[in-house]
């Protein structure tokens, strides 16, 4: 009799590790290994969903490595499953066909996986960026951060955003068919919405940006939101800001201050911008390449409000001439790239440049006699 099942070990760290189909035959076992199946056909006949089955179809397959072994086939998501989480499992039939099973003609076989929960503490809300108290009118999107992973699917009904008189303004948030969570579940992309943002659009036109020039704001997250283990947040969540001029232009790489470090050491190398910048994209966006080429391995740290970018290296810097490798789709906090603002992108059709570079000479100490 086919089957799925959760496999692997569950514990308070690596959770139900993976999915397993079994029962399948052996001319079926066979049939599936000479297929040599592509990711996406993979996807396509076993696909794992995060959600209860009535609403997968909106979702993308969660990402991870399928195989067979022995009699069963076998899928590694690339993450752990969350506790508390719900995932639906999808083997699709029609896509073995010698097999006369019983349930035959049923086209596909689904099931549901509630993930056992964990005791843990209260969920917190951690950090919000950008995290300055002064924002451009023209900002572009939220980062909430959350101590433990989040139920999904409910957000835009605890964020709000109250204005100075203690009312919660609507049409704010963009409502997108999916949350933009990161893999983790515990950070939340939420975008004003760009049509407000944007002018020249319809709804731009009728309502004007939600954040206006010389008001003050607070965005607020409600305490009856639910982790991922059904809990509420330990408190509501304020973030209080006042609100400057929209910041239209693009950022110009001239204007940043860069500050080499000393060769022998382990200091960093520092990058000073004249203003905010999206703090995820400044994580990724920015690399450090040896002398022969080769990607410098180190941390980052992000300071001041997102406005200066700080890289320590693992090994310590050697005399020789590193390059900062840039990509253009370094943002601000307004949507701005390198390239264009976010009010006018540039033309497709027109050549596009991938990477900007800055080279930076490490020096010896000069030596210094009696």
């Amino acid at each position: 009799m086919l089957k799925i099942n959760l496999g692997g070990s569950f514990d308070e760290l690596k959770g139900a590790q993976n999915f397993v189909v079994e029962g399948l035959s052996d001319p079926d076992l066979e049939k599936l290994k000479t297929l040599n199946l592509t990711q996406q056909e993979w996807q396509t006949l076993f696909p794992i969903y995060v959600g209860h089955i009535e609403l997968s179809i909106k979702r993308a397959p969660v990402a991870g490595t399928y195989s067979i072994q022995e009699s069963s086939v076998i899928f590694l998501p690339h993450y752990p499953l969350l506790p508390g989480q719900y995932y639906q499992a999808i083997f699709d039939f029609s896509k073995i066909v010698s097999a006369p099973y019983n349930t035959k003609n049923i086209p596909r076989f689904a099931i549901s996986f509630q993930i056992p929960k964990r005791q843990s503490l209260p969920t917190t809300v951690t950090q919000v960026y950008p995290s300055a108290d002064i924002l451009p009118e023209n900002l572009l999107r939220f980062y909430i951060y959350f101590s433990s992973p989040m139920r999904e699917g409910v957000a835009l009904n605890h964020i709000h955003l109250m204005d100075d008189k203690g009312d919660f303004l609507e049409n704010v948030f963009l409502d997108t068919v999916e949350e933009l969570w990161d893999p983790t579940m515990t950070c939340l992309t939420v975008f004003l919405d760009p049509a407000r943002v944007k002018t020249g659009l319809t709804m731009h036109n009728q309502l004007g940006r939600a954040l206006v020039a010389g008001n003050s704001y607070c965005l607020v997250i409600d305490k009856d939101w639910h982790d991922v283990n059904g809990a509420s947040l330990l408190s509501p969540f304020e973030k209080k800001f006042s609100i400057s001029k929209a910041k239209t232009a693009p950022p110009n790489i001239n204007d940043w201050a860069i500050i080499s470090p000393t060769v022998k050491t382990k200091l960093p190398i520092s990058i000073k911008f004249t203003s905010s910048f999206d703090r995820i994209l400044l994580m990724t966006c920015i690399k450090v390449l040896k002398p022969n080429g080769e990607l410098c391995i180190g941390r980052i740290d992000i300071t001041h409000h997102e406005t200066q970018w700080h890289f320590i290296p693992k090994e310590e810097w050697e005399v020789g001439s590193y390059k900062l490798e840039i990509s253009s789709k370094l943002e601000d906090i307004t949507g701005n790239n390198l390239q264009s603002p976010f009010e006018k992108r540039s033309d497709p059709n027109k050549q596009q440049v991938k990477n900007y570079h800055l080279s930076l000479l490490l020096e010896p100490d000069p030596v210094i006699s009696n």
